[in-house]
């Protein structure tokens, strides 16, 4: 149950950020959620009631992190920095999940992240979560495990827009955590990149 509420509210707090940058699927499912639970719907006004509280608690105006992540411009991968540090599971996969899926370098935003706290299969896992059901979130594995570029760059020209987001998140986490691993001796600098592994005589 305390994990059910924690996965709620991180869901809650990418929700409401995906909408403040414009995430138009967002917008439509934080409506879809007041008028589910404007008709009495248990899990819907739950879920509204997180929604409303996070939404006090973080105002879009004052100080802090919510309104520089607005400007989207130079700050943007310090956003990311901060992110990727919160100790909070919860916050920590609702803030890279937000983030990942906007970001316009995903290999700044892949080194960035590695630059944070180490991507366990926990934070995986929650990260996962909030990007949709059971289908999104074979995605979102598929897409941060994969090594086969041509698999992949098939894969992304039969995704539709919301499908591309997560495969730009998963390919920024995956490779993320592919840094992590080499610089942690834990992999093979292969895995990142097979010519300059062969270049150093790996």
């Amino acid at each position: 149950m305390a994990n059910d509420l924690a996965t709620l509210k991180a869901a809650s707090a990418s929700l409401v950020e995906r909408a403040r940058l414009g995430d138009q699927n967002a917008m439509a499912m934080l409506t879809r959620v007041k008028e589910e639970a404007a008709k009495g719907t248990p899990r819907a006004k739950l879920a509204f009631r997180h929604l409303m509280e996070y939404i006090q608690k973080n105002p879009t105006r004052g100080h802090g992190y919510v309104p520089t992540r607005r400007r989207m411009g130079p700050n943007f991968y310090d956003l990311i920095r901060k992110a990727s540090r919160q100790g909070d599971v919860s916050r920590f996969s609702a803030d890279v999940a937000t983030l990942a899926m906007r970001a316009e370098d995903p290999n700044a935003a892949a080194v960035t992240l590695a630059d944070g706290h180490p991507l366990t299969r926990e934070r995986m896992q929650a990260i996962a979560k909030l990007l949709g059901d059971e289908k999104e979130q074979k995605l979102f594995y598929f897409c941060a495990t994969c090594n086969n570029g041509a698999r992949l760059r098939m894969l992304v020209q039969v995704l539709p827009p919301e499908g591309l987001q997560i495969a730009k998140a998963a390919r920024i986490v995956g490779h993320a955590r592919t840094i992590q691993g080499i610089r942690s001796g834990h992999m093979p600098l292969m895995k990142l990149s097979p010519a300059v592994a062969w270049e150093l005589g790996e």
